[in-house]
C-alpha cells in the first residue's frame, strides 16, 4: 500500500480510528510508546496507520515524561505490557529546559544526555527482548545566529545536530574486527 499526502491527512486518519475492525488484521503488534511529551492525538493515527496494513496495534501510554522511571523499574507497566517494541520519543523542548539550565559545555551536555539515553537502552535490554526505536531530535526552528547556527558550537541548533549524531553513532552494533 502506498500512502498519498490525503491518506496521511490527520482528520482522515482520526475519523477513520473510530472504525477500526480488529477482526480484519492478520496480525498484532504491542508498542509502548515512552515521552517527554503528550503522546494521546498520535496513537488514533498510529493505529490508524498499522490497520491499514492489517495490523492490529496495542498500544501502551507510558504516563507523560516518566521514560526513565519505566525504563528503571522492573516491574513497571512497560514491562507488564510485554511490548514487541518501545519507542522512545524525545521533544526538543524538553531538551532545551536541560540545556539551559546545565552549568558545562555544549560538548558535555551532550555527552551527558547521550550516555543517560544509552543507560535508558541498557535498562530496558535488561528486562525485555523488545525492539528499541529512539527517536532523535527535532532541529529547532529558532535559529539565533540564522544560518550560522550550525558553525556555533555551543548554540543550542549545533548542540542538537551533535546529539542526533552521537545518537545515532551509540545505537550502531559494535563493529566485529577480522583477524
Amino acid at each position: 500500500m502506498d500512502w498519498s499526502a490525503g491518506d496521511l491527512e490527520y482528520k482522515s486518519l482520526l475519523q477513520a480510528s473510530k472504525h477500526l475492525d480488529p477482526a480484519s488484521t492478520t496480525e498484532t503488534v504491542r508498542l509502548a510508546l515512552l515521552a517527554d511529551f503528550a503522546t494521546q492525538r498520535f496513537v488514533p493515527l498510529l493505529r490508524t496507520l498499522f490497520h491499514q496494513r492489517r495490523v492490529d496495534a496495542r498500544i501502551y501510554e507510558a504516563p507523560f515524561d516518566t521514560i526513565e522511571m519505566q525504563a528503571y523499574d522492573a516491574h513497571s507497566e512497560l514491562y507488564r505490557f510485554d511490548p514487541h517494541a518501545i519507542a522512545i520519543l524525545n521533544a526538543v523542548q524538553a531538551l532545551l529546559a536541560g540545556f539551559g539550565r546545565f552549568p558545562g559545555t555544549a560538548a558535555s551536555f551532550v555527552d551527558q544526555t547521550a550516555a543517560r539515553i544509552a543507560k535508558i537502552w541498557e535498562a530496558i535490554q535488561s528486562h525485555s527482548s523488545a525492539t528499541i526505536i529512539q527517536s532523535n531530535y527535532v532541529l529547532p526552528y529558532e535559529r539565533f545566529f540564522g544560518n550560522f547556527d550550525h558553525m556555533v558550537p555551543s548554540s543550542f541548533y549545533a548542540m542538537v545536530a551533535a546529539l542526533n549524531a552521537t545518537i545515532v553513532e551509540r545505537a550502531q552494533p559494535p563493529r566485529r574486527t577480522h583477524q
